[in-house]
């Protein structure tokens, strides 16, 4: 009888500790749930990060987040980026797998964390220890080419963290960049934007916006201009575009008419295997943009006018601040090259193009 009460005694202990170990969540996610790797952590404008995990419970609804910065609340902040678990064939029946994310240049570090039960009522349950940083954060990027109305004056716009002395080098050769012309800058204020939580919770500082002059344009229609961006006190210049001066009215280019391409409301997206919120139908604008891209090298002494109509400008939640990113990364290889024109349909409070609205005339 007393054996029997002693071994009912362990049994029932085995069973209560067993039941308070599995009821310790932090120790449980880690047991279940790792990051294991995040690869590179220094990189350039438009690099790749490959993220390798592992779980022996995988679920359909598990996730990774990126946070940029690297200190930001997850219970309030979105991801800049984020992708399913399940994006990679070997998660189910391997319990590991590995998903890319495509990083625009955020201006600020990028942590990753682990997610199950889906985004909208998410369970953190791993994190990785370091960070994913750029090697410059004040590259300056982003370059368009906007129309003004003056068939002899263009204008570029342009992004940086920050700057002394913004300027543009340009002239019709090459490597030769005979004019300079300084920049004017502008920023946009949490104070600008109109609603929360754009101005609250989603403000994220943009940087500063740059812009400056092409003057002289009429007659030096149907030719190229090469050029170089950035700011004189410290050398941290682009690399060097083209643009492609448009004909004048009324005069036909060499080799055909003008051409016009026009996109609607097509989001956000791109070629690695993660997602950002409200991406629409992202997909689609990636090939479109691709397409326009394979059409640019045959359009030499011609122009090609590219319209956005950005009625995803209004972008829900925290992530606002950066859609614009997105989507002149995704731009960036065509729009400063070629004239582009940015319609305002529904101007939401995270739109940062108000100044170069113009019409078709």
């Amino acid at each position: 009888v007393v054996f029997e009460f002693y071994f009912l005694k362990f049994c029932i202990f085995a069973i209560v500790s067993n039941c308070v170990l599995y009821d310790d969540t932090d120790n449980l996610s880690k047991i279940l749930y790792t990051i294991e790797d995040v690869s590179p952590l220094l990189i350039n404008n438009n690099d790749v990060v490959t993220v390798r995990y592992s779980a022996l419970k995988p679920g359909i609804l598990d996730w990774i987040g990126a946070f940029s910065p690297s200190n930001a609340d997850t219970t309030v902040t979105s991801p800049v980026k984020f992708a399913w678990c399940t994006e990679s064939p070997n998660y189910f029946s391997k319990r590991h797998g590995s998903i890319t994310f495509n990083f625009t240049n955020l201006r600020a570090d990028i942590a990753f964390y682990y997610f199950i039960n889906g985004t909208t009522d998410s369970i953190l349950v791993a994190s990785y220890p370091l960070k994913v940083d750029f090697k410059d954060y004040n590259q300056p990027l982003r370059a368009r080419v906007v129309p003004t109305g003056d068939y002899d004056k263009f204008l570029l716009l342009w992004s940086s963290a920050y700057s002394i002395y913004p300027i543009v080098k340009w002239g019709t050769t090459s490597g030769n960049y005979d004019r300079v012309v300084n920049a004017t800058t502008k920023k946009l204020l949490k104070s600008d934007l109109c609603g929360e939580p754009a101005n609250s919770i989603g403000f994220r500082d943009l940087g500063l916006i740059h812009t400056a002059s092409f003057f002289g344009m009429k007659s030096l229609a149907s030719s190229t201009l090469y050029y170089r961006f950035g700011d004189d006190s410290d050398g941290n210049m682009s690399e060097e575009r083209r643009f492609q001066v448009p004909p004048l009215p009324g005069s036909i280019p060499p080799t055909r008419p003008t051409t016009a391409v026009l996109f609607s409301d097509l989001g956000r997206g791109g070629t690695d295997m993660s997602y950002t919120w409200n991406e629409g139908r992202a997909r689609r604008l990636w090939k479109s943009c691709e397409q326009l891209l394979k059409e640019l090298p045959m359009q030499k002494n011609e122009n090609k006018r590219k319209i956005g109509w950005k009625e995803r400008s209004r972008i829900c939640g925290p992530l606002g601040g950066r859609w614009r990113g997105w989507f002149a990364g995704q731009l960036r290889p065509s729009v400063h090259t070629v004239t582009a024109i940015a319609a305002e349909v529904a101007v939401g409070n995270v739109d940062g193009t108000l100044t170069i609205q113009r019409s078709l005339s």
